[in-house]
């Protein structure tokens, strides 16, 4: 569906990190974008139909904290964690016949693993998960996905193969 009256948003962000002896990574950061726009789905309330239309909403936002840790026991291995908890609103007073707000605290965390066989070879594996979260009038159950990669540099480091599968038991569909 088309939307008239459709109009543009304004982002503020601000954050903050400290580094702790150079890899340890702490922050913390807020944004607020007034006047939103996001395409959203809707039950038609006189017909069996979904509307997807784009909306502005009154406002939507985010403030949290977050945290960087590596860890490199040995030479051949290498992880970072990364975790996030933030606290989302949103509010859009005009979506068709319902308005909504919501205000929730959620979290993310992920893991990224580096496997150096030599100079030449390495492998990845990486996971990562997300609380329930909502986005509109919808409800995001929990996500998570794991992927793993290959990256294999050849003529003396001038050429480089890599390749990487994204989310292996699609989990985020």
């Amino acid at each position: 569906h088309n939307t008239p009256g459709l109009e543009s948003s304004r982002r503020y962000e601000l954050s903050a990190n400290y580094i702790f002896k150079q890899k340890y990574v702490i922050g913390a950061f807020i944004n607020y974008t007034d006047n939103m726009f996001a395409q959203a789905m809707y039950q038609s309330t006189d017909r069996l139909a979904l509307i997807y239309q784009t909306h502005n909403w009154d406002y939507f936002s985010q403030s949290g904290i977050m945290a960087v840790l590596p860890y490199a026991p040995v030479k051949w291995f290498n992880t970072r964690a990364t975790l996030v908890g933030f606290y989302m609103a949103q509010r859009c007073d005009n979506f068709f016949d319902i308005g909504f707000e919501d205000r929730k605290f959620a979290a993310s965390a992920s893991l990224n693993n580096s496997f150096r066989v030599n100079n030449d070879l390495a492998f990845e594996l990486n996971a990562w998960v997300q609380s329930p979260i909502t986005q509109g009038t919808f409800s995001v159950k929990t996500m998570w996905s794991l992927s793993a990669g290959a990256k294999w540099n050849f003529a003396g480091g001038k050429g480089t193969l890599s390749c990487f599968y994204n989310d292996i038991f699609n989990s985020t569909l």
